[in-house]
């Protein structure tokens, strides 16, 4: 329990209207008394819904008189996500190794670490502080998990995978599988290319569930700093991506590409290897990238061109079949 008031305090808010004690979190669709919700519109719905305290955008006007608590932010979705620990706190296991798990001798484990049951880290692998391993998780050998990790069940992470801090994997993802790449041998057919490079994620890294990432042939398939990729999401060997970019759920990226900072690619796009997206690029959802783009901007269809020249295009097939 707690009011709009403290949360104002808190959390750097202006409360509107009164001081009403809060309890949980709600939608707008199911509006509690008790509740806090966000409002990212810049107008108020009509009419307004019987819940306890609201966070909404500045600049929005607010009714004089409501039994609302109205708390005024820049980024009323930023300030709530921030809040939600407060009622919904994050599940965390106790530290410590279950009977079950298999933990070799050669592990250097940090403080307060968990390791479900079940679950296998092998020949000297790093585990940081804080970090949580789930039940039925597998760590090859020679893997590095930084500080405040969290690894959830039925994740498998291939030798020689490095994970920073803070970073997020969700169940059933594979880091550090076998990249795809063979060669013809005319005697046997097709011979696979020894794939013996690694993983590297920078710290802050979310991985969804059951993406996978394929460690480099020779050097590092490497994401950077605060990428978010979706679940399904699969990353071919020796992939670069920087900072701070967004990959959507059932993407593909071909082996070698290289994705700058802050690149946004939406559900189902696929860029075909060996692939330059400049910083700050975004590809609309289903497009493929089969050759490079110079220029950062917005880009959609089959191949990816500029989205303006696509939305052209539209118009005038459009018109063509009429």
């Amino acid at each position: 329990m707690t009011s709009a008031k403290s949360l104002a305090e808190q959390f750097s808010l202006t409360l509107v209207g009164p001081n009403n004690e809060l309890s949980d979190l709600c939608s707008l669709d199911d509006p509690k008394t008790n509740g806090l919700g966000f409002l990212r519109s810049k107008s108020l719905p009509t009419p307004i819904p019987k819940i306890g305290a609201l966070l909404v955008s500045e600049g929005i006007e607010l009714p004089i008189d409501s039994s609302v608590s109205f708390l005024v932010t820049k980024d009323p979705l930023l300030a709530f996500s921030k809040i939600v620990p407060l009622f919904r706190p994050p599940f965390r296991p106790n530290p410590g190794i279950h009977p079950t798990a298999v933990v070799s001798d050669s592990v250097s484990l940090g403080k307060n670490v968990s390791i479900g049951a079940y679950s296998v880290i092998q020949d000297n692998c790093k585990v940081g502080d804080d970090t949580i391993i789930h039940p039925h998780v597998v760590i090859y050998p020679d893997c590095e998990i930084g500080k405040g990790v969290t690894v959830h069940s039925q994740v498998t992470i291939r030798e020689g995978t490095k994970i920073k801090d803070l970073c997020t994997i969700q169940p059933g993802s594979v880091l550090g599988a076998d990249g795809f790449g063979y060669v013809l041998d005319p005697s046997v057919g097709l011979v696979p290319v020894p794939q013996v490079g690694n993983v590297v994620l920078e710290e802050r890294v979310d991985i969804g569930a059951n993406t996978c990432l394929d460690r480099g042939t020779i050097g590092e398939t490497k994401i950077g700093f605060g990428t978010k990729i979706d679940n399904l999401v699969q990353i071919g060997h020796n992939v670069k991506i920087g900072s701070h970019a967004i990959l959507c759920g059932q993407s593909g990226i071909g082996g070698s590409s290289t994705l700058g900072d802050k690149v946004v690619l939406g559900g189902q796009v696929g860029v075909a290897d060996h692939i330059t997206l400049p910083s700050e690029t975004r590809i609309a959802a289903s497009s493929a990238v089969i050759t490079k783009i110079d220029e950062k901007g917005d880009y959609c269809g089959f191949p990816a061109i500029k989205a303006t020249t696509w939305k052209r295009l539209q118009v005038t097939i459009r018109k063509l079949a009429k």
